[in-house]
């Protein structure tokens, strides 16, 4: 991606899932700023999550988005800026997670993903929820606490994660906020009953479940040990980590939900 940009390409698209998106994103964050300048991305969904391309409402066949993508207009979302230990920053679009989401992450990246990326992410999840306990977190969102004892906290800046699941219904790429949710300490088999509400939404609202917005947030495992991180469905390394997101700095390729 950068080397496109600085090669001139005003036009990049990014055939394959998310992982492949999330590093499309990091390219153009890393790409000069003359070289940025009037240039656009956009993905061609070719993987098995493509959780980016659905919530841009695009076809998962990627000649199908091609043909979708054509004449749209440049539209700018939000991108989040992740700063992580050491100096180092991350960009992503879609969501950050640790607890569950993180461990799932790790596992499905050492399986694969034989099920596709749905159900793959849904046994990954299932096998991490039998085994790893709630941990405690500190979390700040807009400088407010918000530090629990949580099974998993996610950062959400578009609606599903995992290949569809539906884990922040609502969630809006040009609204300058991150969806927060948070799903406390329970026993296992409450803990099941709400992640199978988080493909149709309906999690939102239960007992144990939060959902808030902020622009920045800061998140770090309070205790001993490490807690990984996911970013875009990427094992991205621990906690800690400070999110700020970065309104409509993204030019992709899009009609708009409002538009379509």
């Amino acid at each position: 991606m950068r080397q496109a940009l600085e090669s001139g390409a005003k036009r990049v698209y990014a055939f394959g899932g998310d992982g492949t998106w999330h590093e499309a994103v990091g390219g153009y964050f890393a790409a000069g700023e003359a070289a940025r300048s009037g240039a656009a991305l956009a993905p061609l969904p070719a993987g098995s999550g493509c959780d980016f391309a659905r919530h841009l409402g695009l076809p998962l066949d990627p000649v199908a988005a091609a043909r979708a993508l054509a004449g749209a207009p440049v539209r700018g979302i939000d991108a989040v800026r992740a700063d992580l230990p050491g100096g180092t920053a991350r960009y992503l679009t879609n969501m950050a997670g640790t607890g569950l989401a993180a461990d799932a992450a790790e596992v499905v990246d050492r399986w694969g993903k034989p099920l596709g990326g749905t159900l793959s992410y849904l046994v990954a999840t299932l096998a991490m929820l039998l085994t790893r306990p709630a941990r405690r977190y500190r979390l700040t969102l807009d400088g407010k606490d918000a530090s629990g004892l949580y099974h998993a906290v996610l950062l959400a800046n578009t609606e599903t994660t995992g290949g569809g699941m539906r884990a922040a219904p609502g969630a809006d790429l040009e609204d300058g906020a991150l969806d927060v949710l948070t799903v406390e300490s329970s026993g296992r088999l409450a803990l099941a009953a709400r992640l199978a509400k988080l493909y149709d939404g309906t999690h939102v609202g239960t007992p144990g479940v939060g959902l808030r917005r902020a622009r920045k947030v800061s998140l770090a495992l309070d205790g001993p040990g490490t807690a990984g991180l996911n970013l875009d469905g990427e094992p991205s390394g621990a906690l800690p980590a400070d999110f700020t997101v970065l309104p409509r700095a993204l030019p992709v390729l899009w009609r708009g939900r409002r538009d379509s």
